[in-house]
């Protein structure tokens, strides 16, 4: 049975009051504004709507970004009920429940959609939806796991306000890629509870970014409404998955905005000591069977989590140098795909650069250099 969210839990006061703790006591809404919005910027719209649920009123250009983000959410709500009636399996992963946990009336920014669906061929067919109604290409991301090769497409389109991020939806067919040296990539995470799935995808943020306020924010309105059938489950998955430090962390930003999970963030630490000494283990373990790959998956997942890091980056240069994309492929690294426009003369022809597809040619690489003569030797005519 899935659990349903009610859009009413916590309340606007005490949202208000947690954003202020968080980033600082200012009680002037224009200095502080300057602060938030250099400081975290997604979260303005919620504590703007915050604000005018209780009864402060807004100038026309704070009123005009909360209208912006709430039509932005009614577009990809509209998106998301489109995909549910033409894929009913499909997966959404965290927006729409974590959207839902809020209390109503408060605005969550949302960046993009990202769903899950059972196969490659689904992914094609989720993509070329959106390709007929005018949405571009944005990259492509393939991984050999396990003999499967798994993939994630990402398309999008211009919002209404030209200054605004694009609209993009992410389709994959694997629900939980984790990091080479902690967890195993599963394609459908064995979760009936909605809110635990999306506290699953908070945690997984950790493999690509620093936890911030806004996923300790979502992470407790989401708790709130969890039964404790589905508080079991979550433990059990966070066990499964071998991703206790990674909760234990998270735990702890939780815990500055409701103390009550002081306790909780307390036992984290002592119980995952062990886990991340078991994790590095497994990891150099697998690492002494194909020492160059290992590392250039690494850093890999490093330069996913640090993209400015100049050192992992030089590391990926050094072991994928003279690599194409189909063998980076073969040897279990991730590989990119960048849409590209062939050449008449290159359309047909069979490159390890380049993979064919019903939604166009991309170009893969296991990098983020991209060598100019190789783009041309392969007949790349233009990007996009």
């Amino acid at each position: 049975m899935t659990e349903k969210s009610t859009a009413a839990s916590g309340d606007v006061g005490e949202l208000i009051d947690a954003v202020h703790r968080w980033y600082g006591e200012e009680r002037h809404i224009a200095p502080f504004l300057r602060k938030l919005r250099k400081r975290s910027p997604k979260v303005v719209p919620t504590y703007l709507s915050c604000l005018e649920l209780q009864g402060e009123t807004l100038d026309s250009l704070t009123r005009a970004e909360v209208d912006v983000v709430r039509q932005r959410a009614d577009h990809y709500a509209v998106i998301w009920e489109q995909l549910r009636q033409r894929w009913p399996d499909i997966i959404a992963v965290k927006g729409p429940t974590a959207s839902a946990a809020y209390p109503a009336g408060v605005q969550r920014y949302s960046a993009d959609l990202d769903v899950v669906v059972s196969d490659q061929l689904t992914v094609t067919d989720v993509a070329r939806y959106f390709l007929d109604a005018g949405w571009q290409r944005e990259s492509l991301m393939l991984w050999r796991s396990d003999g499967c090769e798994q993939m994630r497409v990402i398309v999008e389109k211009p919002f209404v306000e030209p200054m605004q991020q694009p609209l993009r939806v992410e389709i994959t067919t694997l629900e939980w890629i984790g990091a080479s040296s902690a967890t195993k990539p599963q394609t459908r995470l064995d979760v009936k509870s909605d809110i635990v799935r999306t506290q699953l995808a908070i945690i997984a943020e950790r493999y690509e970014r620093a936890f911030d306020f806004r996923d300790a924010l979502d992470f407790l309105l989401l708790d709130r409404q969890l039964s404790d059938a589905g508080r079991a489950e979550r433990e059990a998955m966070i066990a499964d998955l071998g991703v206790e430090p990674l909760a234990e962390e998270l735990i702890r930003l939780v815990s500055q905005i409701d103390k009550s999970y002081a306790d909780a963030s307390a036992r984290r630490q002592l119980a995952g000591f062990g886990t991340r000494l078991s994790a590095k283990l497994s990891f150099w373990r697998k690492g002494l069977r194909n020492p160059r790959a290992r590392l250039a998956l690494a850093s890999q997942f490093a330069l996913i989590e640090n993209q400015s890091s100049q050192a992992w980056n030089r590391v990926l240069q050094a072991m994928v140098r003279g690599i194409s994309g189909a063998d980076a492929l073969d040897k279990g690294l991730l590989v990119w795909g960048i849409p590209v426009v062939l050449t008449a003369d290159k359309q047909d022809v069979d490159s390890p650069h380049i993979r064919h597809s019903p939604l166009g040619a991309w170009f893969l690489t296991a990098s983020s250099v991209i060598e100019a003569k190789t783009l041309e030797e392969v007949g790349v005519e233009s990007l996009g």
